[in-house]
C-alpha cells in the first residue's frame, strides 16, 4: 500500500460518522489540505432542507468568505457542483467565465487561482459539497481530481451517518427534558407519571408548542399557566 492510499484508509476510519456533523466536517476540510498538494483551502458547504447553503467547516477565512460570496451571488463552483454537476473544475479561475461576478472577487481580494468542488451525495440525499481553493494556476490535476473524489465519497457518508447520529443525541435529550418536566409536574401538583405527562401534552397543544420546548421552559424554572 502506497504513503496515499494509507493516509486515505486512515481518513476512512477516521471519517466513522460515529461524531457528529461539525466535527466530521471539520476532519474532512483538513484532510483535504492534507492529502492534495495543490489545496491550500478547504470549506464544507451542507445543502439544508429549506434549500439555503451554509459552510459548516472551513480552513480559513479565505475559503469562508469565497464559500459565503457564492452563496450570496447565486454562483460559483460549489452552487454549479450542488445544482447541476457534481464535479466542478476550473485550472484558471481569471479565464473562467462562468462565474464572472464571484470571479471578478474572488481572485484579487481573496488569491483564489483554481478552484474544484465536488458534490457531496448518498443514494438518499443531496448532502452539499467539497470545495477545495488552489493559489495556483492549473491546480488539482487528474490524480487530484481522483482523490478529491474518493475523499468527498467517504465524507458524505460519513456526513449522513453523523446526522443520524445527531438526530439520535438531540432525541435522546428530548426525552430527558420530557421526563425531567414530568417528575417536576408530579412532585408540584402530586399527580401520578401517566396524568402529569397529559397534563403536559395539553398544555402543549394549547398554546401550539412542542412538547420538548414546553419541558424544557419546566425544567429552567418556569411555571405552568394556571400554577
Amino acid at each position: 500500500m502506497n504513503d496515499l492510499s494509507r493516509r486515505m484508509a486512515e481518513l476512512a476510519r477516521d471519517l466513522d460518522g460515529t461524531r457528529g456533523t461539525a466535527d466530521t466536517a471539520d476532519q474532512a476540510v483538513r484532510a483535504a489540505v492534507e492529502t492534495i498538494a495543490s489545496c491550500t483551502g478547504a470549506g464544507l458547504t451542507m445543502l439544508h432542507r429549506d434549500g439555503t447553503l451554509e459552510t459548516v467547516a472551513a480552513t480559513d477565512d479565505a475559503v469562508l468568505k469565497g464559500d459565503r460570496l457564492q452563496y450570496e451571488l447565486g454562483e460559483g463552483p460549489c452552487v454549479q457542483a450542488i445544482r447541476d454537476d457534481a464535479v466542478v473544475h476550473s485550472a484558471d479561475l481569471a479565464a473562467d467565465d462562468r462565474w464572472p461576478r464571484w470571479v471578478e472577487q474572488v481572485v484579487p481580494d481573496l488569491g483564489a487561482r483554481s478552484m474544484l468542488a465536488v458534490r457531496l451525495w448518498t443514494r438518499r440525499d443531496d448532502i452539499g459539497a467539497l470545495n477545495l481553493y488552489s493559489t495556483e494556476v492549473g491546480g488539482f490535476d487528474h490524480d487530484e481530481r481522483e482523490t478529491a473524489l474518493t475523499l468527498a465519497a467517504h465524507t458524505a457518508v460519513a456526513i449522513a451517518a453523523s446526522s443520524d447520529v445527531d438526530d439520535l443525541h438531540a432525541a435522546m435529550e428530548r426525552r430527558t427534558r420530557i421526563g425531567a418536566a414530568i417528575g417536576i409536574v408530579m412532585e408540584r401538583h402530586g399527580l401520578t407519571q401517566p396524568v402529569a405527562f397529559e397534563v403536559l401534552r395539553r398544555l402543549s397543544q394549547e398554546q401550539n408548542r412542542k412538547l420538548h420546548e414546553l419541558a424544557g421552559e419546566v425544567v429552567g424554572g418556569g411555571r405552568l399557566t394556571g400554577d
